[in-house]
């Protein structure tokens, strides 16, 4: 899998391998998202002027992703303290 190629993955057109993980992990349905193993991965907000913000955080920090309603995809990492 080309792994710089984002819209092949995303959009069904490129063929993606299913990998069964070593240990499963298991997958609960939450009102805002899903939580998978130590990941939550959550819709977070959204709107006509800044388009929408989904989170992926861990018990070790928080990543941040902002798509513009232009399409540009914006990253904010941060980390847990402690």
């Amino acid at each position: 899998m080309d792994r710089g190629n984002a819209r092949e993955c995303c959009d069904g057109a490129g063929a993606v391998p299913i990998v069964k993980a070593p240990f499963p992990y298991h997958l609960d349905e939450t009102s805002f998202g899903f939580d998978w193993g130590p990941a939550i991965v959550e819709r977070v907000v959204s709107d006509e002027r800044h388009g929408v913000v989904i989170c992926v955080r861990s018990p070790r920090g928080r990543v941040d992703i902002r798509v513009t309603p232009s399409g540009k995809i914006v990253v904010t990492q941060e980390r847990a303290h402690g």
